[in-house]
């Protein structure tokens, strides 16, 4: 075990940095106040005996908060994810910092945005999907504690320019990854209500993914009531 300390610079100038002191092939981000399961590590390393060719290795979580517990999803695919855009769209495995191990080369080669401190992590993640292999397990194997989850440090003054929604780019990329785009700039109706002529000057025709993507999301959810 080693340990290094930093002065605080956020929490992608922090995974940055451990990822370049980091010696081994897989790499794990966790977070100060999220719980990693007991033969968490065991479950995912069990995957990479039996799969070669895969770069990321994401498992199951619960969310703890103070109006109890849930699990991210209730699925129980195993196995490699065949569209990684869509399914992560649909949220059918999850790519939170804690429950995945990934490959030390494809997060050296794709290092967190440090003047980003909101969304930081889904800008990254929707970079490496497009070259990633992913295994996905139902294991849970992480407590995420959302208690601290706040909108309020990012409110005050230019921060929002810190947040990924304001500097998102749609061009050249396919449906699924605009609708993830688009389900952000739903989610800013209620962080920033006052901000929606902003950001439809800055995206144009694209501001209609705000609009696709949340259709898309209630029909998906509708379908699974009536039929599931």
């Amino acid at each position: 075990i080693r340990l290094f300390q930093k002065e605080n610079g956020g929490v992608s100038s922090a995974r940055n940095y451990g990822t370049r002191k980091a010696c081994g092939e897989w790499i794990l981000f966790l977070d100060a106040d999220d719980v990693l399961l007991p033969n968490s590590l065991r479950k995912m390393y069990n995957v990479l005996l039996s799969c070669s060719n895969i770069n990321v290795i994401s498992g199951n979580y619960k969310i703890i908060s103070k109006e109890g517990e849930r699990l991210y999803h209730n699925r129980s695919y195993r196995g490699i994810v065949p569209y990684n855009y869509k399914w992560y769209f649909f949220n059918k495995y999850s790519m939170r910092t804690g429950c995945f191990l990934i490959r030390n080369n494809i997060v050296y080669n794709n290092l967190f945005n440090e003047s980003l401190s909101r969304f930081e992590d889904m800008e990254f993640i929707l970079r490496i999907l497009k070259n990633c292999v992913i295994y996905i397990i139902p294991d849970i194997v992480l407590e995420y504690h959302c208690e601290n989850n706040s909108l309020s440090k990012i409110r005050k003054g230019n921060d929002k320019n810190k947040d990924f929604t304001f500097s998102m780019f749609f061009k050249n990329k396919n449906f699924w990854e605009k609708c993830k785009l688009g389900e952000l700039l739903y989610l800013a109706s209620f962080s920033y209500p006052n901000e929606s002529k902003r950001l439809r000057n800055i995206y144009g025709s694209y501001y209609l993914y705000k609009y696709y993507a949340n259709i898309i999301k209630k029909t998906y959810k509708l379908y699974h009531f009536l039929w599931h």
